[in-house]
């Protein structure tokens, strides 16, 4: 029964040079035979349109769940291609099999990348490619458009992920081409089906959404220490703190929701304490937001009926000043029992960001996706071994995905909608753009008063004047 989503086709032109059969005529005789079979099919030749714009072409390709990789060298080596198996890798959320879930692989030319050789020339080709492009943007980036600069960060993912990418293509069993296209492409076929019967079980929990986003049905069902925080906890010192944030990030923590839900590894997860319903003037309401900020969890593993979770972030102040008004007012160290398991479980249940039996909701997984991205892009900002002209590129770049994703999700709608909110305030500044740095950081105090950066806002604000005053004396 053909599927009614869109198939898509990675691969590259063909050249009229060639001998023999060409590159396309494989793909071509697939592209034929999916068409004739009611297949809807998306191929750039016949799809893309004139003056289509190739890099948004690439981007959607990425978002594919059903997409023909015919890979050759010349597939290899092209900035188009691998960057299309690029983005496909990320909205895999980097994970191998979710990666394997949606590609549909035809090894066009063979490519032994077992053999150190192959793999050392490959490498090679792309670091001159990034080399040559590294060296044009620190010469001329005052010059270059933000789309030259773009193609200059595609080839450095392309360089950076290179490795990962021709790993998992080897690791899957391709086929010849003469096997995968007997009996008129039965096999691929057949793949195609797998993929949509998998789709449709993944989507019983996405359907709805915003059930997605305000679900608190789920809870915090057990937390498994690891050794140093156990270990760590007894000996509480003056200067403990950072190590107890590094070992609280280790633990393995378990909600109530799998794959029966719709969760898979990549979601995040936040750990809820209370929601508040944001309202208009009129009393319309418009969304809801937590009323305290909660840890923030990946999940890493999914079960059917449960999933592994881990922290990948909190809310810092507010953690802290729980576990010290706990520290306080608690009893340890003064007993005298010789009973000392219960202290210590009750010890550590009491130091964790995150408690057992506490709700949780789930962001949506695009949002997450977009919110990777974003935090990503500041995490390479903290480069130290980066150039200026870098630097300004990725705060550019931050700034851009920022404003899509504050267009895309309003105030009530996004968890990360803070968060990213913040960020845009903070590349602003580095940019010296100290005036839409305030307005920014004015608008994230009057949606979050009582936010969790409300304290880094007022001190962006009063850095951005102080360069604004510092630039008027100068000027």
């Amino acid at each position: 029964m053909p599927t009614s989503s869109e198939i898509f086709f990675s691969y590259a032109w063909g050249d009229e040079k060639e001998e023999g059969d060409s590159r396309e005529k494989l793909v071509n005789d697939l592209y034929q035979s999916l068409v004739s079979g009611g297949y809807t099919v998306i191929r750039d030749k016949y799809n893309l349109g004139y003056k289509g714009f190739i890099s948004d072409f690439m981007v959607k390709i990425g978002h594919g769940n059903k997409i023909v990789v015919a890979i050759s060298e010349k597939y290899l080596k092209s900035p188009y291609c691998m960057f299309e198996l690029y983005e496909i890798a990320r909205n895999s959320n980097f994970d191998k099999y979710q990666f394997r879930k949606k590609v549909l692989p035809i090894m066009i030319d063979f490519i032994d990348f077992t053999k150190p050789k192959t793999l050392d020339e490959h490498f090679s080709f792309w670091e001159t490619e990034f080399n040559e492009w590294d060296t044009l943007v620190k010469k001329r980036s005052g010059q270059l458009s933000i789309e030259q600069l773009g193609r200059y960060d595609k080839i450095k993912m392309i360089f950076q992920n290179f490795g990962k990418l021709s790993d998992w293509i080897v690791d899957m069993n391709t086929l010849n081409p003469i096997i995968l296209s007997k009996d008129n492409f039965d096999l691929i076929k057949k793949a195609i089906a797998e993929i949509d019967s998998n789709n449709e079980a993944d989507s019983v929990y996405e359907k709805n959404e915003s059930h997605r986003n305000t679900n608190k049905n789920s809870y915090i069902i057990e937390i498994k220490y690891s050794e140093d925080f156990v270990e760590h906890v007894t000996e509480i010192t003056s200067d403990w703190i950072l190590d107890f944030i590094k070992k609280s990030f280790e633990a393995d923590i378990y909600i109530d929701s799998g794959s029966e839900n719709g969760v898979k590894a990549g979601d995040y997860v936040a750990s809820v304490f209370g929601m508040e319903t944001l309202k208009t003037l009129t009393g319309q309401e418009i969304g809801r937001i937590l009323e305290e900020d909660g840890t923030l969890l990946q999940v890493i593993e999914v079960f059917p009926e449960y999933s592994l979770c881990r922290i990948q972030s909190y809310a810092y102040d507010k953690h802290m000043d729980r576990v010290m008004k706990w520290l306080s007012n608690s009893t340890v160290g003064k007993s005298d029992s010789d009973d000392t398991t219960i202290e210590l479980h009750n010890l550590c249940e009491n130091l964790f960001p995150v408690l057992k039996g506490q709700s949780v909701l789930f962001p949506a997984r695009e949002e997450g996706i977009i919110w990777t991205n974003i935090d990503d892009i500041y995490g390479q900002t903290l480069n130290h071994h980066l150039s200026n002209e870098e630097k300004i590129f990725l705060y550019k770049q931050l700034i851009r995905q920022a404003n899509n994703y504050l267009t895309k999700y309003k105030l009530g709608e996004g968890y990360f909608f803070d968060s990213i909110l913040f960020q845009k305030g903070y590349a602003q500044f580095q940019l010296q753009k100290f005036e839409d740095c305030i307005e920014t950081y004015e608008l994230y105090l009057d949606y979050f008063p009582n936010g969790k950066s409300k304290k880094g806002a007022i001190e962006w604000i009063e850095k951005s004047r102080i360069e604004i005053t510092n630039r008027n004396k100068k000027g």
